[in-house]
């Protein structure tokens, strides 16, 4: 979570009484859904043999949290990507 505060404005704050909020499980893998969708559920696991680099997946997932897709499967995409099939091995 510092990974992201630190270089931006989100600020990620303990639960109270929100019933919008992040809730963090182990379900083997890591995982988010996006966006903002009530209980929304955060999958981080401790298996480091299968993912030797949880900070930075971490991360990623909470982003994903925030709202914001990969971004080759942008709703936009094609507003701002060429693809040229033929230049795909």
């Amino acid at each position: 979570m510092n990974m992201i505060s630190d270089v931006n404005s989100v600020k990620f704050v303990k639960r109270t009484y929100q019933s919008d909020y992040v809730r963090t499980v182990d379900e083997g893998e890591y995982w988010s859904h996006i966006g903002r969708i009530g209980v929304q559920k955060l999958s981080v696991t401790e298996d480091l043999q299968k993912y030797p680099h949880p900070e930075g997946t971490i991360a990623h997932e909470l982003i994903h949290t925030l709202g914001f897709y990969h971004e080759h499967s942008r709703p936009d995409l094609n507003n701002y990507l060429i693809v040229i099939a033929e230049k795909i091995k």
